[in-house]
């Protein structure tokens, strides 16, 4: 940041807390995050961070480099609320993920069940050819 003297001066009359005697100056407390390119990619408001939402910053500012799978779960199922300055959870997006991972097992079952049968169909067939011809409906001559 660069100015000009004079622009220094001008400004050492600002609203302060307790004035220039006691140095005390009122200003916001912010944490910027910054992006690997150095562009800002966050800006987190207030008195107390939470770990939570500095963690989720910082995987936002990642861009998704080097994070895991949960993490970029967790990354997609929050979203950063600039009138309360945190990071929230999305009920929409944890539904869609919760369904997904609900489809994700029960296509495993269904598929893990549906190979024992197979593997159980073809094996009575190898060993037993006369079931094969039992299997035949009764109307229909070999």
């Amino acid at each position: 940041m660069v100015a000009k003297q004079n622009d220094l001066l001008d400004r050492r009359d600002a609203p302060t807390f307790g004035g220039l005697e006691q140095k005390q100056w009122g200003h916001p407390s912010v944490v910027m995050i910054a992006k690997p390119d150095g562009r800002m990619a966050r800006y987190l408001y207030g008195l107390e961070f939470l770990p939570q939402d500095l963690k989720l910053g910082l995987l936002e500012a990642s861009e998704g480099r080097s994070i895991s799978t949960v993490e970029q779960i967790i990354l997609f199922c929050y979203h950063y609320d600039p009138q309360g300055g945190k990071y929230v959870l999305v009920a929409r997006r944890v539904m869609q993920v919760g369904g997904g991972a609900v489809a994700v097992v029960l296509f495993g079952f269904l598929g893990l069940f549906w190979g024992r049968e197979l593997r159980k169909k073809k094996k009575t067939q190898a060993t037993n050819p006369i079931e094969r011809a039992s299997d035949v409906p009764s109307d229909v001559t070999v």
